[in-house]
């Protein structure tokens, strides 16, 4: 089994997230209308930073479909942020350098 990888919630995160949706547990659509929903993204030019898996017929060695090249240095990302709204997308901006916060 592969082991699922989640950003790591700290006793802090976790305590914020609880009182966050104790303060808004009694939110209806109408107020969720008035919220702006944002996630930002790196997006590689080459390859993913993720785990790439194939089948392999027993007794196949190595091929050229079993094995990825890599480059060691290279290939570009760009870090993008995005927003939707209740009515649609919002959005989506390209960020220079490093996403902060």
């Amino acid at each position: 089994m592969k082991v699922t990888k989640r950003p790591y919630l700290s006793y802090k995160h976790r305590k914020a997230r609880l009182e966050w949706a104790e303060k808004h547990w009694h939110y209806t659509a109408e107020d969720f209308k008035c919220v702006v929903w944002s996630d930002e993204t790196k997006i590689n030019q080459l390859q993913s930073d993720g785990m790439k898996w194939a089948w392999k017929k027993q007794g196949e060695g190595l091929t050229d479909r079993l094995v990825k090249g890599i480059l060691k240095f290279g290939g570009e990302n760009l870090m993008m942020w995005g927003c939707m709204i209740w009515k649609g997308i919002g959005y989506a901006i390209k960020i220079e350098g490093k996403m902060g916060a």
